[in-house]
Order: C-alpha cells, then sequence, then structure tokens
C-alpha cells in the first residue's frame, strides 16, 4: 500500500490576516500565557471523546514536552520532585482566624524508605509523645491519647522528649506518602475541635457573665439602667472572653508546635535518645543505682 504523504503546512505568508495575527501573537507569548495554554490543552485532551479517564501524564512524556520548550532536565525533575512533596491544605477560614481550626497541620519531606519512616513515627508517637494506635489503614494511621501505665510511668519520670501536647488534642493522625524511593512526605494533623468547642462555650460563658454584671448594676444603680450598666457588662465580657481566648489560642500554639517536633524528631531519629520503652527504662534506673552503690563502696573501703 502506497503511503500517503501528508498535506504541506502552509507558511505565515500563506495564512489569512487573522491567522497571521494570531501566530504573530504566539510567538510572544508569555510564562504566565503559555501556561494557561497547556493547561488547557491537558484539560482538553482528557475530556475529548472517546478519551480514557485513566490516562495521565507520565514522566517521560514530560520530559518529552520539556524538551520541546527547551526546559532543563534538571529543573524539571526538580519540579518533578517538588510537585510530588507537595500536600494541599486548605486556607483557614475567617472563624478560623478568630477562634481556633478545626485541625492543625505540618508536614514535610523526610529522607528513608516508607517502612522505615513509618516505624521511627510510631515509635516517636508511642513512647515520646503518649500515644496509642486506634486505628490503621495502609494511607491513614489514627492516634488516641494513651492512658497506659507505661505512658503514665514515662510521663511521670520525664523520660519522654515530645512535648507531649499532642495528648491534649481530640486525635491525631499520620500518614506517610511515598515521593520516591528515598523520600517520603510525612503528614501529622491534630483534631483540635475540643479547642474550638472550648472556645466557644467560654466566650458564651463571658457573654453571659457580661450581660449578669450590665443587669446586676443596673438594679443596683438608683438612676437605673442606663449607658454606665451597659458599658460595664460590655467591659466584663471582653476582659474574661478575651482572656479565655488568648488561653485557647495558647494551647492550639502548644499542639502546632508538638507537630513541628515530631516532625523535625522523625527526621533526625539519630538525635533522639533510643530505648525508651518501660522495660528498658527500669534496666537502666537498675544499673544507675548499682552504679550508684558501687562508687559509695568504692570511697568506704578507700
Amino acid at each position: 500500500m502506497e503511503r500517503q504523504e501528508s498535506a504541506p503546512r502552509r507558511r505565515p505568508a500563506e495564512l489569512g490576516p487573522e491567522a497571521r495575527r494570531v501566530a504573530d501573537r504566539l510567538q510572544q507569548l508569555s510564562v504566565g500565557e503559555a501556561e494557561r495554554i497547556l493547561e488547557r490543552a491537558i484539560d482538553l485532551q482528557i475530556n475529548a471523546p472517546g478519551a480514557d479517564p485513566s490516562d495521565t501524564l507520565n514522566s517521560d512524556v514530560l520530559a518529552q514536552i520539556a524538551a520541546e520548550l527547551d526546559i532543563e532536565q534538571r529543573h524539571l525533575q526538580q519540579a518533578l520532585l517538588e510537585e510530588l512533596l507537595r500536600v494541599e491544605v486548605e486556607e483557614p477560614e475567617l472563624l478560623d482566624r478568630l477562634l481556633v481550626p478545626d485541625a492543625i497541620t505540618a508536614h514535610g519531606p523526610v529522607a528513608g524508605d516508607a517502612a522505615s519512616v513509618r516505624r521511627v513515627l510510631d515509635d516517636w508517637m508511642v513512647n515520646h509523645e503518649g500515644m496509642r494506635k486506634r486505628a490503621e489503614n495502609p494511607a491513614v494511621t489514627a492516634w488516641e491519647k494513651d492512658q497506659g501505665l507505661g505512658a503514665v510511668v514515662r510521663k511521670a519520670m520525664q523520660l519522654s522528649r515530645g512535648k507531649r501536647s499532642l495528648r491534649t488534642a481530640q486525635g491525631v493522625t499520620s500518614a506517610v506518602r511515598e515521593a520516591t524511593d528515598t523520600q517520603q512526605v510525612v503528614v501529622l494533623e491534630a483534631d483540635t475541635r475540643n479547642l474550638r468547642r472550648l472556645a466557644v462555650g467560654l466566650l458564651a460563658g463571658a457573654t453571659v457573665a457580661g450581660a449578669a454584671v450590665a443587669a446586676a448594676s443596673g438594679v443596683v444603680d438608683a438612676s437605673g439602667f442606663g449607658v454606665d450598666n451597659v458599658a460595664a457588662g460590655t467591659a466584663t465580657a471582653v476582659l474574661l472572653g478575651g482572656g479565655a481566648l488568648i488561653g485557647v489560642k495558647m494551647w492550639a500554639q502548644r499542639i502546632r508546635e508538638g507537630l513541628v517536633r515530631a516532625l523535625d524528631a522523625i527526621r533526625s531519629p539519630h538525635l533522639v535518645e533510643r530505648g525508651t520503652s518501660l522495660p528498658s527504662t527500669v534496666r537502666r534506673w537498675v544499673d544507675q543505682v548499682r552504679g550508684l552503690a558501687q562508687d559509695a563502696r568504692d570511697d568506704y573501703r578507700r
């Protein structure tokens, strides 16, 4: 079968006036315009009739596109890694800014394979944050406050290196997402709905207290209820509510610092003391007591 030749490409001079203007404009695209055009073209390709919904752009296709656009491979690899390490975090709403958000999140890259990173994460949460697993699946692990004897003893003996503020959250979830063979993304999220409920309750209580002060001052004031009584009630509500809100926000900040501390420890497990389980702790204390007793005997003999 004879191969059919493709139609020759029309030169700009052969195009109509409007087409020539479009061609000239395409030669002067800004970076932002080129990004929007490529994004729209990919969207059209994916949603075209007959397109397979499972179609994806692999790294080879991206490499071909980068080569066509004269983008260096090292820049493409850096962009790919940054995208793999990116975690979507919702912008806080107005109520989150005024009170306390429903959840506080910390995330970041951690070197190592997925299994080793999970082991370090579990060790930190159990031995240094006083948490226990409540539920687990391949994607997410749910943690809750450990009220067992081991956690209580470690806290009493101050053996934990963590902030232990995560125990005050309603719960914590952790996830290890694979970015590359040697790079993982750890996502820690504390459920702070209990703090939000407390903030709302305290503000409501402050409002009631302010109203009570205003009513009581109106009864005592011989001139009757007036602006001064309203001012007194408002001042009471503002002072009580403001103080309560500051306290809850400081509580939320301690939880945020605890998440960051946990993430730092997971990144650098070699800086965290090992052997913090209760049996190993008891053995270490026994060894210390024996050492002190031996030193005392040596001093006595001398």
